[in-house]
């Protein structure tokens, strides 16, 4: 039997195979004698610190496709595939509260509409500690306007919990990736 090892933030290549290892152990599952010698292999080892950040850059996989219709990938370790998927599944949840959040500012255009607003051409950005901004790209919008816009954003509670989550993720992983400020995932965010 394999062993299925969960990706969590917050766990060392190491930890996550102790935590898969015990969970099949407490659940009875017989592993194959090469994973079961693999897994003591590196629970045994000292493994990466807790704590050690990784660039994506220094985790990126070779993929090659052969003539014959075989894949290899090179330039990997269980390690650092790990490593590289922590940092995929955090842009991946990045992009998805992102289109959330597209979402949401369309819902909230619409309602302005419905109250008598006119919004025009209202975009939103989201700053380090959660805040929402209204902008205008075209500079068609007052001041006031911005003003008005940003403070019904921050009050649209699904829009404010949702930017809240956004900065928390992009803190946490936005450093480590090769696009960095410029992924699209990091669309919504601005040092304002």
């Amino acid at each position: 039997m394999t062993l299925c090892i969960n990706i969590n933030p917050n766990h060392t290549y190491k930890q996550a195979v102790e935590a898969a290892y015990h969970k099949a152990k407490k659940e009875g599952v017989v592993l194959d004698k090469g994973i079961e010698e693999d897994c003591l292999r590196v629970m045994s080892e000292p493994g990466t610190p807790e704590g050690a950040v990784y660039h994506e850059f220094e985790l990126r996989q070779v993929v090659t496709k052969g003539a014959s219709g075989g894949t290899t990938i090179s330039n990997t370790s269980s390690w650092k595939s790990y490593e590289y998927e922590k940092i995929h599944k955090m842009k991946s949840y990045a992009s998805a509260l992102a289109r959330d959040m597209d979402s949401i500012a369309d819902d909230l255009q619409k309602e302005l509409v419905a109250a008598g607003l006119d919004p025009k051409d209202v975009r939103f950005s989201v700053g380090e500690a959660g805040e929402l901004r209204a902008c205008s790209p075209s500079g068609k919008l007052s001041s006031d306007e911005i003003s008005l816009f940003s403070k019904l954003a921050n009050e649209h509670s699904e829009f404010k919990s949702h930017a809240v989550q956004y900065t928390r993720a992009l803190i946490s992983f936005v450093d480590r990736t090769i696009d960095g400020m410029n992924g699209k995932f990091a669309r919504y965010f601005s040092r304002f």
